[in-house]
């Protein structure tokens, strides 16, 4: 089956879900069921929550014995977990072995960890981990991991489905132990390699969806891109051959359950995609649940002996707060504003506050009703203070204009009592003079780092350092609850 381009179609994406199902006795069908991006494993309010998928991997399974369940990097860091008791990711590897995790490529969060860490995670896990591109600093697999993984599938009549899985991932955190090859080049040779060992084709991609895009194009053999990175849901089809790609929602708020139907004489694979809120709908699985209490409760622990107690209600919300970092990483939020403002009531004489979007660190959102103090401990898992700067406007106005071209990074900028008026940035209501220095609540840095670009000769000036900024929030917090707010 060809188009006018001469690509072969290998795989037809369905309109109804009645196309994958029912009696076809030519066929073998399977299912892949994805997530992405998934940091967190605790229990809050909300949804997500790994034990909610591992109750919609058992529902899969039941309907469909041929059954991979993925997930397209970012799971090791960071976590607020991880941050707290230091495990570099060992309870997430132990919750997703329990939730029957299959197979899993890295993202770039993978390399925040020590080479160490990072070698002994992959030893614990009793998932595949599948990946491409991505070598150790001589160009070898890391051990323990696979340059591609064929899976075989079977109907009743012994006909067969093989699946071939690779992973991808975009080079954006440099590390002396690891080297990346260009993901279109490493897909290319792989398919080729493949040619004739593989039905269908499935690339786990942890990419830019542009990158994704231009994947799809430039590779027609790859059947289905199962990607990440955004932490946002995201369909795209695209070259010649109308290839696919999908991305859930981060920190598992939805998976995409894959029904594919391979037809054994056409050749000729099949696949509806349905993405499924992985919500209160859905039950918490008991033995997946006990994993993640067990970890939690070794959090809370450590933060008790630290001298917090993380079931403290340090105040109430009337709405929830919203923290998703699709929200936070490209316009003001309601927990966004709350957060700046705590941080300027916390340096009086301040003029404004200017901090990185990705200081927020929660990628939810917390639920009306009460919070305690462990929702600010997962805004912000890894605590810290903030820096008093003098800033001189003229650079002030420089760092503002940056932080306009940052959307969607954590170097998206969070105000108060900064505005934008047309093309011209207010500072408390009047318009910012260049010739005037600005006292600015910043994120922390060393004194030392004034004297090195970009700061060197930039005629900022540091004052001083503020509490904890896990104080700062938890009392404002406190203040609101004490005076019938929040």
């Amino acid at each position: 089956m060809e188009q006018s381009s001469s690509v072969t179609i290998t795989l037809r994406v369905a309109t109804t879900i009645d196309e994958v199902q029912g009696e076809a006795p030519r066929a073998v069908d399977f299912t892949v069921l994805q997530i992405n991006d998934v940091y967190e494993v605790t229990l809050g309010e909300g949804p997500g929550g790994l034990d909610r998928v591992a109750t919609l991997r058992e529902a899969v399974a039941r309907e469909n014995s041929n059954c991979l369940v993925v997930l397209a990097g970012d799971f090791l860091s960071p976590s607020v977990i991880s941050t707290t008791i230091g495990d570099g990711g060992r309870h997430m590897i132990e919750t997703l072995n329990a939730m029957g995790l299959t197979h899993a490529t890295v993202g770039n969060h993978e390399f925040d960890l020590a080479h160490e860490d990072f070698l002994v995670r992959i030893e614990e896990s009793q998932f595949k981990w599948v990946l491409t591109n991505v070598s150790d600093a001589a160009g070898a697999a890391f051990p323990g991991t696979t340059r591609h993984e064929i899976v075989e599938f079977s109907n009743a009549a012994g006909e067969t489905a093989r699946v071939a899985l690779i992973g991808l991932c975009l080079d954006l955190k440099k590390q002396p132990w690891v080297r990346y090859d260009d993901p279109i080049a490493s897909a290319r040779a792989k398919v080729a390699e493949l040619e004739g060992a593989a039905d269908v084709v499935i690339a786990l991609t942890h990419l830019q969806i542009t990158q994704d895009e231009a994947l799809g194009v430039a590779v027609p053999r790859l059947d289905v891109l199962m990607g990440g990175h955004e932490h946002e849901a995201a369909r795209a089809i695209v070259g010649d051959d109308a290839t696919p790609i999908f991305k859930a929602d981060s920190n598992a708020r939805s998976a995409l359950v894959h029904r594919f139907r391979f037809d054994t004489r056409s050749r000729v694979a099949t696949v509806h995609t349905q993405l499924v809120p992985v919500d209160d709908a859905v039950a918490r699985e008991p033995a997946t649940r006990a994993v993640i209490e067990r970890w939690q409760e070794r959090a809370f622990n450590t933060l008790r002996a630290q001298g917090f107690e993380p079931t403290e209600v340090v105040g109430r919300t009337r709405e929830a707060l919203i923290g998703y970092e699709s929200d936070v990483r490209n316009r003001p939020t309601n927990l966004t504003r709350l957060v700046a403002g705590a941080f300027l009531d916390e340096v009086p004489g301040a003029d404004a506050v200017m901090v990185v979007a990705g200081t927020i660190r929660i990628d939810g959102e917390i639920a009306p009703g009460d919070v305690r103090y462990f929702d600010i401990v997962r805004m912000f898992p890894s605590g810290g203070a903030l820096s008093v700067l003098s800033i001189p406007g003229v650079v002030l106005e420089m760092f503002l204009n940056m932080g306009l071209k940052a959307k969607n990074t954590g170097s998206f900028q969070i105000h108060a009592n900064i505005e934008r008026d047309g093309d011209a940035w207010m500072i408390g209501g009047e318009a910012l003079a260049g010739a005037r220095a600005y006292t600015i609540v910043f994120n922390w840095i060393p004194a030392a780092a004034l004297a090195h670009p970009p700061f060197k000769g930039s005629g900022i000036e540091k004052l001083h350092d503020t509490r904890e900024i896990r104080a700062i929030v938890a009392d404002r917090f406190r203040r609101d609850a004490a005076s019938g707010g929040g």
